[in-house]
């Protein structure tokens, strides 16, 4: 008896598979958004991405509205995506609505497929309509660019503003939000350039087209860091910090030098090998700026020369930074504001071989003697900068002791008295109790490292009210009295509570004005400190 041939059973795959769509867009989203707050800047980056010369976006708790000028979706995205919003179709036919979606790399609108809401889309010729109860895509009057509305939803406006203002800050100013542009990343700098890429060595490699990038290198008026901010067709992706490198900061745009996807490893070995021509166009933008600082008001000088300072402790650019005019000094005769270079404060050290005579800038050059001698005028941090990088020390002129008429003097002690200056000379410690937390802090960790550590260290420091500069009373090396408002005192105060106790040691060279030292361990800390931030010994 034979067995009758077993016929082959036709499968219908779409019934053994149950695909759910609403699951793989619910990971989709999570994978990519962290909430609805961030759909109006992907948008944004989509309209930017697509050419447009005005972008216009206006929130509110129900939704959001972004309009823009630029290229209009095609009637098959629309179609896919009015497959993806139909609930009622097939679930085959929403999940190769979902794959040519993720194929054309629209993140915007596969986000859209997630909502339930109320959602249209008008581009070109076509408009589509969905709420949770029906689709429509039809023919419209021709329309400039691509509208998308959400609404019926619960969004946190507030921070969607702060999303949208904090991604496109660095993008083109003709994106807005009610009305006004939010482009406002470059105000903070005190100046920038094009990015130039005509180097030979910005490579080109399979993923990124190094030749098409675009963006600006800028001047950060705050801050000590380097770092490369990354833009996707105008909207912040990443940034990187760059170490061992000048403070600056720059903003490359990679969208339209992508050839293909591509990972975060690639960008971020791709901004290893654009390092080295970053920071030349870098430096060379700090000189541009550096040689107009007697132009500037004297905060932007303030911070040019601490600008020069921190690009100068990589030994290259020192030298190419050294002949520029950036330290404030008074001459011998007129008692003019001139500036000096680097290489001319190296030079002046070599020939008096004792400590540089300096003013701070709060100090009257009138009550000092400063006849043929050139006088800087530096704050504490300046001076320990200069300190730790050129190895140079300085002390305050000599108090005025000439054969002026008592008149003259009668006239300066009246003025002082009436003055707050009597303040300066205060000598009456301020009670613990009474100091401020940072304030305590750095005392009481400047007299760990400098309170009778070595020669010419003060034998105990104490806080004083007043703004005058810091004194010594009693035998020497005396006791060190610190007004609490000295513009100085602040500044080592600040520069400790943000940035830790390396910072003891230079605010210690500071205060004590080259008539003592800190301890050994103090300067260790320091030094592992600065040159973990890039900087080197010498």
């Amino acid at each position: 008896m034979t067995t009758p041939e077993r016929q082959p059973i036709a499968l219908n795959v779409d019934e053994l598979l149950t695909i759910d769509v609403g699951a793989e867009l619910r990971k989709l989203a999570v994978a990519q958004f962290q909430g609805t707050w961030q759909l109006p800047t992907e948008f944004v980056r989509r309209a930017l991405a697509s050419a447009a010369s005005r972008v216009d976006v206006k929130l509110s708790r129900q939704g959001f509205e972004v309009d823009d000028t630029g290229r209009t979706l095609s009637k098959d995205l629309l179609e896919h995506l009015a497959a993806l919003l139909d609930t009622r179709q097939e679930a085959t036919r929403r999940h190769r609505a979902l794959l040519a979606l993720e194929a054309e790399d629209a993140p915007s609108l596969l986000a859209l497929g997630g909502l339930t809401a109320n959602i249209e889309v008008g581009s070109g010729p076509w408009h589509l309509s969905a709420t949770p109860t029906a689709v429509t895509l039809r023919a419209q009057p021709n329309h400039n660019g691509t509208r998308v509305r959400v609404a019926g939803i619960k969004l946190d406006h507030n921070r969607a503003r702060q999303w949208l203002q904090s991604k496109c800050r660095y993008g083109p100013d003709y994106v807005y939000l009610h009305g006004e542009s939010v482009a406002t990343g470059l105000d903070a700098f005190l100046a920038t350039r094009p990015l130039h890429t005509k180097d030979p060595r910005w490579q080109a490699n399979s993923q990124i087209n190094a030749r098409e990038l675009s963006g600006t290198v800028g001047m950060p008026a705050h801050g000590e860091s380097a770092r490369v901010v990354l833009l996707r067709h105008g909207v912040v992706a990443t940034h990187v910090s760059v170490q061992n490198a000048p403070c600056f900061e720059a903003i490359i745009d990679v969208g339209p030098a992508l050839t293909r996807a591509t990972t975060a490893e690639t960008l971020r070995a791709a901004i290893r090998e654009w390092l080295e021509p970053l920071t030349d166009q870098a430096v060379e933008l700090l000189h541009h700026l550096a040689s107009q600082i007697e132009r500037a008001g004297p905060r932007v000088r303030e911070r040019i020369l601490n600008l020069v300072l921190l690009a100068a402790r990589r030994r290259q650019v020192l030298e190419r930074l050294a002949e520029l005019p950036v330290l404030p000094c008074l001459e011998p005769e007129t008692h003019a504001y001139t500036y000096i270079s680097l290489a001319a404060l190296m030079a002046l050290a070599r020939q008096q071989r004792s400590p540089i005579l300096a003013l701070f800038p709060e100090q009257n050059p009138a009550h000092y003697t400063l006849a043929g001698n050139r006088v800087l005028v530096l704050d504490a941090a300046t001076r320990g900068a200069l300190g730790e990088l050129l190895k140079i020390r300085f002390r305050t002129p000599a108090l005025r002791r000439d054969g002026r008429r008592w008149t003259s003097r009668m006239r300066l002690f009246v003025g002082d008295l009436f003055s707050v200056s009597w303040l300066r000379r205060a000598r009456t410690a301020v009670p613990e109790s009474q100091l401020t937390r940072p304030e305590r802090d750095f005392l009481s960790g400047l007299q760990a490292i400098a309170a009778g550590t070595g020669r010419g260290c003060p034998t105990e420091i104490a806080m004083c009210e007043g703004d005058g500069p810091p004194t010594r009373s009693g035998p020497a090396p005396g006791r060190l009295w610190l007004p609490r408002n000295n513009p100085d005192v602040r500044a080592c105060i600040d520069a400790h509570t943000q940035k830790g106790d390396a910072w003891l040691y230079i605010g210690a060279l500071a205060l004590l004005d080259g008539k003592g030292l800190p301890s050994d361990s103090a300067r260790g800390t320091w030094l592992r400190s600065w040159q973990s931030r890039g900087g080197r010994s010498r």
